[in-house]
Order: C-alpha cells, then sequence, then structure tokens
C-alpha cells in the first residue's frame, strides 16, 4: 500500500513540481502583464469617452442657451410684427372712417369698410391660421391702400408705402 520513494523519485517528484509551478507562475506573469495593458487601454478609452461626454454635454448646454435665444428673438419679433399690424389696422380705421365720411357712397370705400372688417376679425383670432402681409395690404386687385392714399393726397406717386 505504501510506495516507498527513492532519493532519485522524490528529485524527479520536486523537479516536476517546481517545473509545474514555474510554469504555472510564468503563465500568471503573463496573465498580468496582459490585464495590466488591457487595464491601461480600457484607461485610456475611458478617459477619451469622458471627454466627449463633457464635449457633447457643452454643446448641448451650448444649443439649449442658443435655443433659448433664438425663441427670445422670434417671440420680440412677432411682437413687433403683431404690434406693427395692430397700429397698421388703427390707421386703416381711422382711414376709412375719413373715407367713410367724405365719399359715403363710392365702392371703393364700401369695399375699404369690408377690408377693415376682415382685418378686424384677423386680429380679434389672433391671425389664426396664416396672415399675409399682402392679403391684408392688399386683400383685392381694386382695392389698394397705396392707390387710396395717393389719390387722397396722403402719399405723392412716387412715394412707396413702407
Amino acid at each position: 500500500m505504501f510506495k516507498i520513494y527513492t532519493a532519485d523519485n522524490v528529485k524527479k517528484i520536486v523537479s516536476r513540481v517546481e517545473e509545474e509551478y514555474e510554469n504555472a507562475l510564468s503563465a500568471q506573469r503573463r496573465r498580468i502583464t496582459e490585464l495590466t495593458e488591457e487595464n491601461r487601454e480600457l484607461s485610456a478609452r475611458l478617459s477619451l469617452l469622458e471627454s466627449d461626454r463633457a464635449r457633447v454635454a457643452d454643446a448641448i448646454i451650448d444649443a439649449e442657451k442658443t435655443g433659448r435665444e433664438i425663441r427670445a428673438s422670434a417671440d420680440a419679433y412677432a411682437r413687433d410684427r403683431r404690434e406693427g399690424v395692430y397700429r397698421l389696422a388703427e390707421r386703416c380705421r381711422a382711414l376709412a372712417a375719413s373715407l367713410a365720411e367724405k365719399y359715403p357712397d363710392e365702392e371703393d370705400v364700401k369695399n375699404f369698410g369690408s377690408y377693415i372688417r376682415k382685418l378686424d376679425e384677423a386680429l380679434e383670432t389672433g391671425g389664426e391660421g396664416e396672415l399675409d402681409m399682402d392679403k391684408i395690404l392688399y386683400p383685392d386687385k381694386d382695392l389698394k391702400l397705396e392707390n387710396i392714399c395717393k389719390e387722397l393726397g396722403l402719399m405723392d406717386d412716387d412715394e412707396k408705402e413702407e
């Protein structure tokens, strides 16, 4: 049952164990070296991804800021345009009243009054739909605010309405 080992057998066994140990140790060292290199590569990639993330975050912040600025600018522009339309409507109402007083039976004056009502309706609805300035200034071929102003002597023939 018991095997008797000779000094030679023991040396061979110890030598084989030492060789296996050296092989295992060498394999572990190679693996540690591989893992260390892989860790360096992953750290470098992580660093690049973090800098990309920072750039993307900055770009998003800049885009949001620019978006707010554009919205504010568009709101101010729309407000200015709306105020301009209301001023135009007020001038048109005054002109229509003046024309109706001077020329109550003229067809153009009646058409202009109809136009003013349409303009007021558009303004009451907040310009629902598309508010086309050409349609407001020139609602039909015969009725042109520019021509009426010229006929009343409010505008010279060579002047253009702004």
